[in-house]
Formats: C-alpha cells, structure tokens, sequence
C-alpha cells in the first residue's frame, strides 16, 4: 500500500524569537527549587539548545558487506547561555560562588560542586523548549574590559527526568511544549 501525503504547511510550528528564559535552581537536596530567575540581560545569539550526534556503532557480518545490525546511542543535550548581569544570587546558584552574609563578598569556588537548574526557553505564546535537568558546568570571564563587561556563560548537560503522560512514565532530558500545551510545571507570578 502506497504511503498518504500529509502536507505540513498550514500546521508548521516555527519556534523563533525568544522572549524569556527562565532558570531554576535545584536545591541541595536534589529537588527544583521553589524561584525561578528570569534571564533577563542575556548576550544576543548566545543562548543554544543543541544535541550532540549519535553514536552508532555496527556489528559487522562474516559472510556478506552489510552489518549485522547496528546499535546507536543518542548525544546529549548541551545547554548554553551567557549572561551580562553578574548580581549575587546568579554567582550563587549558577556557578558555585559563596557570599559572606556580613561583608557581601562572593567567594568563587576552588574545586567543582555538582549544581543543577532546569532552563525554559519561552517563544511568547508560541510555546517553549523545557530542559528540566542540567548539570552545570558554567564559568565567569572578565576579558576585554575596555569595550566588554563581565559575563557569566551558564552551560551544562540536561539529564533525564521522570515524567507522566497519559500513556504511562517515561526519561526525557527535554521536552517541547506547544502553544495548545498544558505544563503544570512550568513557573507563575513574579516580582
């Protein structure tokens, strides 16, 4: 039986034009935190959501040129952004730093602590991209001083997370949510 075509055209969702990103910290304990961050002095065209390629690998044949099979494992989810605010509560949360609560001053860290966040890349009312689970490995730079400023490049790996759908439980390290989604997860209110 020859395949239906179905034309896209009249139903494409096309995802341009971020108009916030959202980050919440995990707290010590491994749970997502109760504040979400609105990124909102985020550096023009730094922010990436990207997939490294899989790996596939073939169980080659004796007796003929095709493989056996084959076995791929998929890339992980790379996350990156870069921040001109550098304020207090994103040196903490984001890349490790200690603030003394008497003098003020944010201690960066000498050695690497595990820090998670979950990210939300929101496209107005067109939907958003959700990476519910990074593991950061985020890095500050105070470089070209003259004509630049201090930046904060908060980055990592999304791992998966449990999530129910109504055909049962699955892992996912990102998800989509389209306009007509519903996200009971996702932040509300603000300051």
């Amino acid at each position: 039986m020859a395949a239906t075509i179905k034309t896209t055209l009249a139903t494409a969702w096309k995802l341009k034009g971020v108009t916030q990103i959202l980050a919440t910290p995990y707290t010590g304990e491994g749970e997502l935190g109760t504040t979400a961050y609105s990124l909102d002095n985020i550096v023009a065209d730094s922010t990436s959501l990207t997939q490294d390629d899989p790996e596939t690998n073939e169980i080659a044949c004796e007796t003929r040129d095709e493989p056996i099979d084959t076995v791929t494992t998929l890339g992980s989810f790379q996350f990156t952004t870069t921040s001109a605010d550098v304020q207090p509560e994103f040196l903490t949360n984001f890349l490790g730093f200690t603030e003394d609560s008497t003098t003020h001053i944010l201690y960066a860290p000498s050695a690497y602590k595990d820090t998670f966040a979950e990210f939300r890349l929101v496209f107005g009312a067109n939907g958003s991209l959700v990476i519910p689970k990074v593991k950061l490995n985020s890095k500050i730079e105070a470089a070209t001083l003259k004509t630049g400023m201090v930046q904060a490049t908060i980055a990592g790996t999304a791992f998966s997370v449990e999530k129910t759908t109504d055909t049962g439980k699955i892992f996912t390290p990102f998800y989509a949510v389209p306009k007509n989604g519903t996200d009971a997860g996702a932040p509300t209110g603000g300051e």
